[in-house]
């Protein structure tokens, strides 16, 4: 699924640990469809980077050395209002998926999902749907 230009999605990490920053680069340009267009290891980084790097989404580190990374996505969907947020981190989806969603994510994944489920996250949020597992709908 490439969007509309036939380009591919443009992908944002921000994610303090740098073995899984590039794992979940890995992940994502292991599928035609998607390029990482930026890594941030905090939030200053990102602020400085993400008005420009063209992302459709972004995912963020719930827990980043300088707070909680859902304290600061909606200063990044004013930076690019247009952009899906997927949070991620290691708390039960159960407690944080909700607190995501209260945050301005579109999506909530735990640490540890496998490839596929990452990419499949990933396409359930480009497709303008959210993912919380363990949230009803709204």
């Amino acid at each position: 699924m490439l969007h509309s230009n036939s380009m591919p999605y443009q992908i944002f990490i921000i994610e303090d640990h740098p073995d899984f920053a590039m794992a979940l680069r890995f992940v994502f340009e292991s599928e035609q469809r998607f390029h990482v267009c930026g890594i941030a290891h905090d939030i200053p980084t990102a602020l400085r980077k993400i008005p420009n790097a063209g992302a459709h989404l972004v995912t963020i580190d719930v827990n980043l050395p300088s707070g909680s990374g859902l304290d600061h996505i909606r200063a990044l969907q004013g930076l690019n209002p247009t952009a899906r947020f997927l949070a991620i981190s290691h708390e039960e989806p159960m407690t944080h998926s909700p607190i995501a969603r209260d945050a301005g994510a579109s999506g909530y994944l735990r640490k540890g999902a496998t490839p596929q489920k990452i990419i499949e996250v990933a396409d359930t949020l480009l497709s303008g749907e959210e993912y919380f597992p363990g949230v009803p709908e709204r």
